[in-house]
């Protein structure tokens, strides 16, 4: 007789050392484990399919010889090599993987959880000796574990989401094909063979990814077999093909570069070859190359008289205005280094980057009035005043000093980091820029980046190596109205921003059914996340006839460093758009925490190396240290840790999926907010999303999505709710939303998250006034959840969960509701009722059948009653 119907269970002294065990193992924090996920078809699809390998002779003979044909070590070193996979995936020390009862127990729980701590210094003989004998304490004690969950709710309710695997023997356990798991590994043992069965669930994983999972599987139990003195941490997923197709295959193309060559040489190729062609055009005036080139060698040998040479480092408030072209390519014909400075800059950050960046003199054009009084020496740039006569061609001093420019991005620390990038790094990017986006003497760019952002480098330095013009968009970057008028005024053939100014543009275009975008050739967005779902009515309107891409590459690295061209069926299927392939003489590493490789579709860090990556952070050795690293893989070079976690994807393009950093913990879940960002944005009727963890006016944290709708929709959290819950689990699930018409940006055009942090948070509810309560019952219910939740309304039909609430709640207030309204319910009864009108009838049904709970029961009586429960919980749905 199992020891749960046992009626001398109260002195049984092994339910003592059971409880003590399982306590041990459940007391520490758990992440969920599980095998990287696709989300095909979202968690709710519940379709599955099979995928069976047979192991090799070799491997099935080394199992049974090392096991001795025990079914039971057969098992553990099986649970062994899943732990390991797990570990090498997940980067996480403590791993669980479910695995069966071994006989039927008349409980709803039927599965136990095997825990094992990852040491990855210890050698694979010791972990499985260490799984092995965890393994005969999980089954030594696996009578008392549904009676350990039913006594610890509080501390067991999200058991089944610690891990989405369960590892199964046919010869073990019985009733295999009952087990419901989105991912169970089966293996079948028999004299001859060995064969492991993956079923799946169809709306997580892939055949695909099953496939790569077995390949994985397989590759770790032959280097467990064949060196069992070998540490964890050396064992490798990848095959000696997989590591070739990721480290060569999808690299980026070599391109030979011209030597002792730079950007002014091509600049004055363009003068002799298009002298009277635009080269730059503003609000205010256009210059062609001839006239262009004239006023640069004037203002050149104006810098040249002031004692500025080669080398030196020169800043410039840039406006966008044609004297800031006329002062860059000065700096350029000089050989010395550009730095742009914002004139909206904070002083106190201007005058950081000026002495910081070792500046000598500070450029200033004309039609900048803000500040004069700085610390440096200025020179005003007045392009009337520069007539260029007697003045000749000037060679260029870049070749020689191979300086390009410095530009400064965002520190953790508050202060801006410096990031100087050479003129090889330049050619680089401007020659894949007019090779990929076809840019000659007939190509027009406008200019809606900010000069001391990077991305505007390669708008401003392409066209004019190509013959083709700059056109510098408006002052205001968000008048959008203005844009359109100058990109069909100019008949604008490539634009270059980021995603949400560009969403802004086609909102005002769309009036007039985006016939001012009717010239464009190429769109080309980046420095966001890209928003599909703001290009689906341009895309689909008539006429339309433009190429779009992604692209994606930080500061430190050149501005671009992959790029993915976007095609129409990307647009209107519920495909991620990846942020694509290396930039010809770039290579990049997805790679874990101890710099291991990433298979595909397994998240990691980007790391970028080649031409394009700087060798560091400009007069700052500490944060150099940090983010600048050998290369593992290619000897004597460097490569940059970009804090971004990608994956890669089966043909060889890279998906972005958000920020180390970006990684949040709510109730002891890891949750990756990009990844609720990217389903919500899957929503037809959602335009760009951010999600975010926040704390409301009491303490409590919670997991906010701020929502733009597409332009004239409507929306409604719960609609929001019940989309995200298709496709993600519960504790995934914001429990508020804030639903803005257009997002906050800074003065970059990005999403201002600060500003978006100092709006109010509100939990909506259906039925928000208690007074639509009718029965004292109610009312008690709600006053517990709103002292529980910490909120001052609760609708009738307002659910648990989404006013906030998650499962180690529930304890508390089960407690409260047996103390308060004498009613007795386990934590399966809220979460199977988790409305106050559902758990209000429920309690009345139990009270109508003269149920009522009784103090000091013995542990059988209480097992009665729990029975009892679930068999008038099931008469109930019935009816």
């Amino acid at each position: 007789m199992s020891p749960i119907n046992s009626k001398v269970r109260i002195i049984d002294s092994k339910w003592e050392e059971a409880k003590e065990f399982w306590e041990a193992e459940l007391e520490k924090e758990l992440v969920e484990c599980n095998f990287p996920k696709e989300l095909t078809r979202g968690e709710g699809y519940i379709e599955k399919n099979k995928y069976e390998m047979t192991l090799s002779e070799e491997i099935a003979q080394n199992i049974k010889k090392i096991s001795n044909n025990s079914d039971f070590l057969t098992y553990s070193i099986m649970m062994t090599a899943l732990h390991i996979c797990l570990f090498l995936y997940k980067g996480e020390k403590r791993s669980c993987v479910l695995s069966p009862l071994t006989k039927e127990i008349d409980l709803k729980v039927n599965k136990l959880p095997m825990i094992v701590e990852m040491k990855p210094e210890e050698k694979t003989k010791s972990l499985l000796i260490r799984v092995k004998n965890k393994l005969h304490k999980v089954y030594e004690y696996q009578d008392y574990f549904p009676e350990f969950l039913g006594q610890e709710p509080s501390d067991n309710s999200e058991l089944e989401f610690l891990s989405s695997i369960m590892l199964l023997d046919s010869n073990l356990h019985e009733n295999i094909d009952k087990i419901k798991k989105p991912l169970a590994l089966v293996v079948n043992n028999t004299s001859n063979t060995m064969s492991l069965v993956w079923e799946y669930s169809e709306g997580i994983y892939s055949e695909d990814s099953i496939i790569r999972f077995a390949r994985h599987y397989t590759n770790v139990i032959m280097q467990m077999l064949s060196d069992l003195d070998m540490p964890v941490e050396e064992i490798e997923l990848l095959s000696n093909e997989e590591k070739r197709e990721i480290l060569y295959e999808w690299q980026g193309e070599e391109l030979k570069l011209p030597k002792n060559k730079s950007f002014i040489d091509f600049f004055e190729e363009q003068v002799r070859n298009y002298p009277k062609n635009d080269a730059v055009i503003s609000q205010k005036g256009k210059l062609s190359y001839d006239e262009l080139n004239s006023k640069v060698n004037h203002f050149t040998n104006i810098l040249k008289e002031q004692g500025m040479a080669s080398g030196d480092v020169i800043a410039i408030i840039a406006t966008r205005s044609i004297e800031s072209i006329i002062g860059i390519l000065a700096i350029y014909k000089l050989g010395a280094i550009y730095l742009p400075i914002e004139p909206n800059y904070p002083i106190a950050r201007q005058d950081y980057i000026l002495t910081n960046g070792r500046a000598k003199k500070i450029l200033v054009p004309k039609d900048y009035s803000e500040r004069m009084n700085f610390k440096i020496s200025t020179v005003k740039i007045d392009s009337e005043k520069l007539d260029g006569r007697g003045c000749e061609y000037f060679s260029d001093e870049r070749s020689k000093t191979n300086s390009g420019y410095i530009i400064y991005t965002s520190g953790t620390t508050g202060k801006p980091k410096g990031v100087l990038i050479h003129n090889e790094e330049l050619l680089n990017l401007c020659m894949w820029f007019k090779k990929d986006y076809n840019i000659d003497c007939n190509a027009k760019i406008i200019l809606l980046i900010p000069f001391a952002f990077d991305a505007s480098i390669k708008n401003i330095f392409t066209p004019l190596m190509c013959g083709g013009t700059l056109v510098l968009g408006p002052q205001n970057l968000f008048d959008t109205e203005l844009v359109l008028e100058q990109v069909f005024s100019e008949n604008i053939t490539h634009l270059n921003c980021v995603p949400s100014l560009f969403a802004a543009i086609l909102d005002t275009g769309a009036s007039k059914k985006y016939k001012q975008l009717k010239s464009l050739r190429h769109v080309v967005l980046g420095g966001e996340v890209f928003r599909k779902s703001t290009l689906k009515s341009w895309v689909e309107s008539d006429g339309f006839d433009c190429k779009i891409s992604n692209v994606y590459g930080p500061t430190e690295c050149t501005s671009v460093s992959t790029s993915y061209f976007v095609n129409k069926d990307d647009i209107v299927s519920d495909v991620e758009i990846p942020i694509g392939k290396p930039l010809p003489n770039k290579h990049v590493y997805v790679m874990d925490q101890e710099f291991r490789l990433r298979p595909i579709g397994v998240p990691g860090e980007l790391y970028i190396g080649g031409i394009g990556t700087a060798k560091g952070y400009y007069e700052d050795d500490d944060n150099t240290e940090k983010a600048f690293i050998p290369d593992k893989y290619r000897k004597d070079r460097i490569i940059y840790k970009t804090g971004d976690i990608v994956k890669w994807r089966k043909d060889g393009n890279l998906l972005f999926i958000g920020r180390e950093d970006n990684q949040v913990k709510l109730q002891g879940f890891r949750i990756e907010l990009g990844e609720i960002e990217s389903i919500i944005n899957m929503n037809p009727r959602v335009q760009s999303s951010i999600v975010d963890l926040r704390e409301d006016e009491n303490g409590i944290k919670k997991l906010v999505a701020y929502i733009q709708p597409l332009n004239g929709v409507e929306l409604e959290s719960h609609e929001i709710r019940l989309f995200i819950k298709k496709w993600l689990p519960k504790y995934m699930v914001p429990s508020s939303y804030i639903f803005c018409k257009e997002f906050p940006l800074n003065m970059h055009g990005k999403i201002d998250r600060k500003a978006l942090k100092k709006l109010k948070l509100k939990v909506e509810t259906q039925t928000s006034k208690a007074s639509e309560s009718n029965t004292l019952l109610q009312k008690g219910l709600i006053e517990i959840w709103k002292n529980a939740l910490n909120i001052k309304t609760v609708g009738l039909n307002d659910n648990f969960f989404d006013l906030g609430g998650y499962s180690l709640l529930l304890y508390r207030v089960s407690m409260d509701i047996e103390e308060k309204l004498n009613s007795k319910l386990s934590v399966v009864d809220l979460l199977e009722y988790p409305t106050i009108q559902s758990l209000s009838e429920f309690i009345e049904k139990l009270k109508e059948d003269n149920y009522k709970t009784v103090e000091d029961n013995s542990l059988s009586e209480r097992a009665n009653i729990r029975k009892n429960t679930l068999r008038r919980r099931k008469s109930l749905k019935g009816e």
